[in-house]
């Protein structure tokens, strides 16, 4: 009897922390047989049914357990973990929050059709909207129209659904709940959640902090999401049998997203005592993109990068860290970014030494106290003269790189300054100047028994998905090489081979020059490719 691993129980084991299949035990049994017992034992008991029966048995067993055991080794590193809750214990025990999702947001403007008569109009926060599609849209602030007014006036609103869920305290430390209550495909949004004890509100911390203070965390990474509280050490215990109230606004991340002037009605009538007031509500911005949370992928690299730089910005490793870990609850998360330094150390070196040979040279003491003053400026130690760039992307619900939002940049801007841990002044700017959307042409010869109307629908599909997948979450420098794109589609059961072109790049055929020879768009280290349309996809 043999056994053999299938590729795909391979492929679930990386570590390999044991490392020991059914052949390498069965080997190891035979070789101590003979070590023990002598060849003629040996021989005698491999070629005996039973004997034979009794090793494989034993290395059936023996390499089940060893695989399971490195199935389990795998999640206690971050490399390899693929479970997404090990992924996030290990992150935390880093000191990393992986990020939520954040809801879409719009800016309405409210203008009543006429004033309330005798009793001002309230539209409080919470109350919903109707969007396009089924979706609703929840308003983030109150506004109030007296009587008299119409407006206009602008209100928040974000996509999604406010949940609420009660436990009842146990009263013992470190105290655990689930919020299972989360329709399928929505996630809790950054900043939302309101948790009351007994009606007191309690604060959110990223991470339980070691003081007796009424804190809370949540624990977005895991499955469903984790309610925690304290030990009365880092965070107090909630009294025995308190009723545990949270509030939480749930939302579909950028798949909410929408465009200007889609939500244009409230679910219920406004009413101002006993008067029924129609408003007309405009916004003449699509709304933001939102941001799903954080994926398992995005946590592997983020969590080790963000823990180095301790909370300071120093370094340029640092920035990037920084910048493509960060999430504004309003404006939504980086998809990619990075930090260029426009002047370094070598030209700040070589402007000293042309001061040093001005020096020597006689030159004019005026001219040389001038240009000492300008670069002792530059090189100061107290001021913000020396600017990096930080070049942002956000993305949408596929995937695809889109520009940055102006808030977004702005939120990032305050929130690396900040971090500034010395003479740096990083200025965020929207990356889309250096992306290039790519769209796709691909013609292929289908085998024999695949050009019919049920297979040939399923390998286009295959084709477009694996082409899509090459040109989403692109690093920036990474070129687009048609070899790659070759290798992808015909090894895809069913193509013969193909022929594969860029049709256009950011929405026009791609100029004179643009590709090389062999078809390859050649990039910069400051350039990034992503999707454009759809792959199109043609028999040839």
């Amino acid at each position: 009897m043999t056994v053999f691993l299938s590729d795909s129980a391979r492929d679930l084991i990386r570590s390999n922390f044991f490392g020991k299949d059914f052949e390498s035990i069965t080997n190891d049994l035979n070789n101590q047989l003979l070590l023990q017992f002598g060849a003629e034992v040996q021989s005698n008991v491999v070629a005996s049914e039973f004997g034979q029966y009794l090793i494989e048995m034993h290395a059936f067993a023996l390499s089940t357990v060893h695989w399971y055991g490195d199935r389990q080794a795998d999640d206690t590193t971050l490399r390899y973990a693929r479970l997404r809750k090990h992924a996030n214990v290990i992150a935390r025990q880093l000191g990393y929050k992986p990020a939520a999702a954040v809801a879409p947001a719009v800016d309405l403007t409210i203008t009543l059709d006429f004033a309330p008569i005798s009793t001002r109009l309230t539209i409080e926060s919470g109350r919903n909207l109707v969007g396009p599609s089924g979706l609703t849209y929840i308003t983030t602030e109150e506004i109030i129209f007296d009587i008299g007014e119409v407006g206009p006036k602008t209100l928040g609103a974000v996509e999604g659904e406010i949940i609420e869920e009660i436990f009842s305290s146990s009263g013992l430390p470190n105290q655990f709940f689930f919020l299972e209550s989360i329709s399928s495909g929505k996630s809790i949004a950054q900043d939302t959640p309101r948790v009351f004890v007994n009606s007191i509100e309690w604060i959110e911390q990223p991470l339980l902090t070691f003081d007796r203070s009424n804190q809370f965390e949540l624990q977005y990474g895991f499955n469903p999401v984790r309610l925690q509280f304290g030990d009365g050490v880092a965070g107090n215990i909630p009294p025995v049998n308190s009723e545990i109230r949270i509030l939480y606004t749930a939302t579909l991340g950028p798949d909410g997203a929408v465009q200007a002037n889609t939500v244009t009605a409230f679910e219920q009538p406004l009413v101002a005592g006993t008067q029924t007031i129609t408003a007309v509500i405009t916004h003449d911005a699509p709304s933001t993109t939102g941001a799903f949370r954080e994926s398992i992928e995005s946590i592997k690299i983020n969590a080790p990068l963000v823990t180095q730089t301790a909370g300071r910005a120093v370094t340029q490793k640092d920035l990037n860290a920084l910048i493509n870990s960060f999430v504004d609850p309003v404006f939504g998360a980086v998809a990619i970014g990075r930090a260029t330094v426009p002047r370094g150390i070598d030209e700040d070196a070589e402007a000293q030494t042309i001061i040093g040979l001005i020096e020597a040279g006689g030159i004019s003491t005026d001219v040389v106290d001038r240009l000492t003053t300008y670069w002792d400026g530059v090189l100061s130690s107290d001021c913000k003269a020396n600017v990096v760039i930080a070049q942002i992307l956000a993305s949408d619900n596929t995937g695809r790189y889109v520009a940055s939002s102006t808030g977004l940049a702005q939120a990032l801007d305050t929130y690396l300054n900040d971090q500034a841990e010395s003479t740096v002044q990083v200025v965020v700017t929207d990356g889309s100047i250096n992306l290039y959307s790519i769209d796709l042409t691909v013609e292929i010869n289908l085998a024999t028994g695949f050009d019919n109307n049920i297979s040939r629908p399923i390998v286009f599909n295959e084709v477009i998905s694996v082409l899509e997948s090459a040109l989403l979450g692109r690093d920036y420098g990474s070129s687009l090489r048609i070899s790659d794109l070759y290798a992808l589609v015909e090894v895809i059961e069913g193509v013969v081979y193909s022929h594969i072109t860029i049709s256009q790049i950011n929405g026009a055929a791609p100029m004179t020059g643009a590709l090389n020879t062999f078809g390859d768009l050649v990039i910069e280290d400051f350039e990034v490719i992503t999707l454009g349309v759809r792959p199109v996809v043609t028999k040839v």
